[in-house]
């Protein structure tokens, strides 16, 4: 059933950025949706800093099998990047 859902479902990400500073004041509601981020970057080095409030919807979890999970995240960097709230 998760599966199915899956397939038709497309996540959303906001804010998306790549090796380059994020910084933001705007809402961003995504609170319709399942399994969304509201700001991803990844960087090293680099900063994201967001002053707006970020609403997201709820995660989809797959209680049998973790890599199916997808959660609702406001904001998340990889790879060297730093938050700044």
């Amino acid at each position: 059933m998760l599966e199915e859902y899956l397939e038709q479902e497309i996540k959303t990400v906001g804010i998306y950025g790549v090796n380059s500073d994020i910084t933001t004041n705007n809402d961003i509601d995504l609170s319709s949706g399942k399994g969304n981020i509201g700001i991803y970057g990844e960087g090293s080095g680099k900063t994201l800093t967001s002053t707006g409030n970020i609403t997201v919807g709820e995660s989809l979890l797959d209680p049998e099998d973790e890599t199916n999970s997808f959660y609702s995240i406001g904001i998340v960097g990889s790879n060297g990047i730093k938050n700044k709230l």
